[in-house]
């Protein structure tokens, strides 16, 4: 456990981690090239990370810092979200506004 601390299943680092990469599928029948497809679009150095049986392992601080990202990734599609929501509440108040004024 010295050099790679970090061990996480492939199926588990998948549902965790696939919205890192486009096109990736939160569970597939080959977990582990999912999971490479993963690591080569994050652009992490390959001896940080190895890729066991079953398992991915991380060097000390590695999974840290991809978690990181995965935050990053999650508070922009939140803020997408939202900002879609507010959108629409206002397009629909000024719609009712309108109808409203054209109304009376």
């Amino acid at each position: 456990r010295k050099g790679f601390p970090n061990r996480i299943i492939y199926a588990e680092f998948l549902k965790r981690y696939h919205l890192l990469a486009p096109g990736v599928p939160r569970q597939a029948p080959d977990a582990k090239a999912q999971t490479a497809v993963v690591m080569e679009h994050l652009k992490i150095d390959k001896e940080q990370y190895r890729f066991g049986m079953t398992k991915i392992f991380f060097r000390a601080g590695q999974l840290a810092a991809i978690e990181e990202i995965r935050e990053q990734k999650i508070s922009e599609i939140v803020i997408g979200l939202q900002s879609a929501a507010r959108g629409y509440l206002a397009r629909d108040m000024y719609r009712n506004l309108t109808s409203r004024s054209t109304a009376a």
